[in-house]
């Protein structure tokens, strides 16, 4: 048995639905799987398979990834601007910090920790600026997870988040 120590949390290989040829918390520069093959966990995270283009903004270890412009559902960015309004085009969250043109698995289900701005227990995030959540406006803002833990106002912490089933 493999364990894969990803961003958020060690996943133990053979608790996942579908056999790995990259693992969860590894970026490749040749593909490896199908561009939008989708794994679950036996405690209900998931995640997909995608190709990371910068678009002139690093991906961030534990940040948002969207849909880039002008490209399939399974290229993500962590430029929010790039994935249309901000706030939406929302896939899941980066388990590295991802080299452009590489590719990579997103968390898309399950709880995460995520780089987030200022936020408390129980606050709806969005995905409103590259490279982290912040609290978004309901009925304004796609929300994309919701805080499990308080973050830490002066500096960016990595507050564990549950990811909305998206």
């Amino acid at each position: 048995m493999t364990v894969a120590t990803a961003f958020s949390v060690s996943v133990a290989t053979n608790t996942l639905d579908t056999s790995l040829f990259q693992d969860i918390d590894a970026e490749s520069s040749t593909q490896k799987h199908d561009l939008g093959t989708k794994v679950r966990s036996l405690d209900g995270r998931a995640w997909v398979y995608c190709l990371h283009d910068e678009s002139g903004v690093a991906a961030v270890a534990g940040g948002p990834a969207v849909v880039a412009a002008s490209t399939t559902a399974n290229t993500v960015t962590s430029d929010t601007s790039d994935g249309g309004v901000t706030g939406s085009g929302f896939v899941g969250i980066y388990m590295l910090a991802a080299t452009d043109a590489y590719y990579v698995w997103i968390q898309t289900k399950g709880k995460v920790l995520s780089k987030v701005s200022t936020t408390s227990v129980g606050k709806s995030l969005s995905a409103l600026a590259d490279g982290y959540l912040d609290a978004g406006t309901i009925g304004t803002n796609e929300q994309v997870a919701t805080a499990l833990e308080s973050s830490t106002p002066q500096i960016f912490s990595f507050p564990a988040v549950m990811l909305t089933d998206n």
